[in-house]
């Protein structure tokens, strides 16, 4: 059950991290977020690694297992983000959510494929419901009570409608370009929770850490490495003061987010980790309604949808 806690916790914590990002690249671009979310994690990780004592895991671990998580921090930190990032620019989040959904069903294909997982009745129930919640919450959702004009000075909060690009003025949703980002931001998202399991095998919770401190040093070369294309450094450079404290502070929850998640896969299979971690779309709406409560819609049947995810998750949890 700790496994499915850990994921539950990632949740909330990757929640935060869409909250302060989406934020961020209203006015902000895509390489930007990139550009700090990703190396940011490096030191966030390392400090976890000194503090749990897991310096000599970090330089212990074979080659194996070492490229996997090098592998696992390219395919979601780099490819897997900047897919998402530009679905939420052409889209929105409310539009490209749906289709990453996408995202757990070719993780669990592959748990099953790779790693010879199966689905038990149990968990085939709490999958369902873990589904069910969020995308019913998505659907559900009403406009909110009261409209503000578009240069009302009240801070906009990820997570609800008014934040959504697809529901600011002037906005035209690029349908075609946002859902082919959107499918393949599922590619790399779906797929590293398998191949974190492959490379976090045989370690324990507590060395979690050193994983995902791999996996951010290898996405934070590519990183560097893009910078050094001509005119995306001083793009970088341009980067408002405002955007960057809401990048900041997207990089902690995610890096936070990340290492629960590594540790939930060391004791936990990919087919209870990953449906648990999609309820970061419930917590995404519990998060903008303490945050942002006048332009969110909060009644009777949004806590009863996330009552039924928050069942499934116990279901996922209790059949570790």
């Amino acid at each position: 059950m700790f496994g499915g806690l850990l994921a539950l916790f990632s949740a909330a914590t990757f929640a935060l991290n869409a909250v302060c990002v989406r934020r961020g690249v209203v006015t902000g671009t895509v390489m930007q977020a990139l550009s700090v979310t990703v190396p940011i994690g490096v030191p966030i990780t390392l400090v976890l690694v000194l503090v749990t004592g897991n310096v000599g895991t970090v330089f212990g671990l074979p080659l194996e297992p070492i490229l996997w998580l090098a592998f696992a921090g390219v395919i979601h930190f780099c490819w897997g983000r900047y897919c998402s990032y530009k679905a939420m620019h052409a889209i929105g989040a409310n539009l490209s959510a749906p289709v990453q959904q996408f995202a757990l069903i070719i993780a669990l294909g592959q748990a099953m494929f790779f790693l010879g997982e199966v689905l038990t009745p149990i968990k085939t129930l709490g999958l369902l419901l873990v589904i069910m919640g969020p995308m019913v919450l998505l659907r559900g959702r009403k406009k909110p009570a009261k409209e503000t004009k578009p240069d009302a000075a009240i801070p906009v909060v990820s997570g609800g409608e008014d934040d959504d690009p697809s529901k600011l003025p002037g906005f035209q949703p690029r349908y075609v370009e946002g859902y082919i980002w959107a499918f393949l931001s599922t590619l790399g998202q779906g797929s590293s929770p398998v191949v974190v399991r492959i490379g976090m095998e045989g370690l324990s919770p507590a060395q979690g850490p050193a994983g995902v401190f791999i996996s951010y040093l290898a996405a934070t070369a590519v990183v560097v490495l893009i910078w050094l294309i001509p005119g995306q450094m001083r793009a970088v450079r341009s980067m408002e003061r405002g955007n960057i404290k809401w990048f900041v502070l997207s990089g902690l929850f995610v890096g936070l987010s990340q290492t629960m998640r590594y540790m939930a896969l060391t004791i936990a299979p990919v087919t209870v980790v990953t449906p648990i971690q999609r309820l970061s779309m419930v917590f995404r709406t519990l998060f903008s309604w303490v945050l942002n409560r006048e332009h969110e819609t909060f009644n009777i049947w949004v806590m009863l949808r996330i009552f039924i995810s928050f069942l499934g998750a116990i279901l996922l949890s209790i059949s570790t």
